[in-house]
């Protein structure tokens, strides 16, 4: 694509960290996809003047029957994370 098209994506990341960040605080689950068909996805959606460029799914998580919710979280502490100075 051309230099329209690149800053166009974007513009479609940027509200998309928007959007995550949103959806995290209002405590809705949220994923960004890549690896998806865009013309297929125009297609669908009806886009003729548009492109897709990212697709996220929203929703709830279903507690039951997921076994990863059982787990440990393992996460590192903060401090070997975040470096002050």
């Amino acid at each position: 694509g051309g230099y329209l098209e690149t800053w166009n994506s974007r513009q479609a990341y940027i509200a998309l960290g928007f959007l995550l960040e949103t959806a995290a605080l209002l405590g809705i689950d949220a994923t960004p996809m890549e690896g998806f068909e865009p013309a297929r996805f125009n297609e669908i959606l009806g886009l003729t003047d548009h492109s897709a460029v990212v697709v996220a799914a929203l929703g709830y998580r279903s507690v039951e029957g997921d076994w990863l919710t059982k787990l440990p979280k393992a996460r590192l502490p903060k401090e070997e994370n975040i470096e002050n100075g």
